[in-house]
């Protein structure tokens, strides 16, 4: 957990407890590789999920076929399972079954040591991006601002979403503009339109405090625009309680993003 601790403790972290495995002498006077097997609790599922898409957000790799998920990369292999991330780390290239040997006999002992261990649901949030367009390992899912700004580098000053209070959740994706995956899109989830509503006019107030100029779309979205820049613009949207922000380089491609933003909140969100 080396200069991770606070991505961790964003996310529920309990305890941890890792195992070395040394591979057999391959020349002499060279160190043999080792692959390191660090086992981290959460504090519930939503957070062991939430800190695995963390850390594979990105990750060049492929599914290894274990636990709730899991990816499979040279060099390292991250799996979920409940309330547990597995992490799997090499200081060299090993054959993938060894990963996932290794994978697999750690999560067969969880369910031995948890016999009614259940299988693990993504957070709610995350079913409010819409999926058409959005990049497969791009999605995060967060409880608190530091993992926000990590993932969604927006400019505003300040907690203006209230993911710090502990009652708001939110997930992040990219989606394909012109063909390439260039706009980025956040979906918080709020307790009840209330507090929707005000971490809306936060962020309303937030934009124009930095000079950004404002306008209102078609739909309620209301866009804005930073000063003497054309090539990106915000788009936000307010559906029940959920509050939607696109940051895009093409404002044409916002209002069909944002529409399946709202049919996703309506379908996900209670009325």
């Amino acid at each position: 957990m080396d200069g991770e601790g606070e991505d961790f403790l964003a996310y529920g972290f309990v305890r941890s407890a890792y195992q070395i495995y040394i591979a057999p002498e391959v020349a002499k006077d060279v160190p043999p590789p080792q692959i390191q097997a660090d086992l981290f609790e959460m504090i519930d599922a939503d957070g062991a999920c939430g800190i695995y898409l963390y850390k594979t957000e990105g990750f060049e790799g492929e599914p290894a076929g274990i636990g709730d998920a899991s990816m499979l990369g040279a060099k390292s292999m991250h799996v979920w399972r409940g309330r547990w991330l597995l992490l799997v780390e090499a200081d060299a290239p090993f054959p993938k079954d060894v990963f996932v040997r290794i994978g697999r006999e750690a999560v067969e002992r969880l369910e031995r040591d948890h016999p009614n261990l259940p299988k693990g649901r993504e957070p709610s949030t995350l079913a409010l991006l819409p999926p058409e367009g959005l990049e497969t390992t791009s999605r995060v899912f967060v409880r608190r601002r530091l993992s926000f700004d990590e993932k969604f580098i927006w400019g505003l000053e300040g907690d203006c979403l209230g993911l710090d209070r502990g009652t708001v959740t939110a997930a992040i994706g990219r989606y394909e503009v012109q063909g390439k995956a260039a706009a980025l899109l956040a979906a918080a989830r709020y307790p009840n339109g209330t507090d929707a509503e005000a971490a809306l006019s936060a962020v309303l107030a937030a934009c124009k405090a930095l000079g950004m100029k404002d306008s209102e779309a078609d739909g309620g979205v209301r866009r804005f625009d930073e000063p003497g820049a054309e090539s990106l613009s915000m788009g936000i949207l307010r559906e029940g309680t959920a509050l939607f922000v696109l940051l895009t380089p093409d404002w044409k491609e916002t209002a069909r993003i944002l529409a399946h933003a709202r049919e996703q909140a309506r379908a996900n969100l209670s009325p």
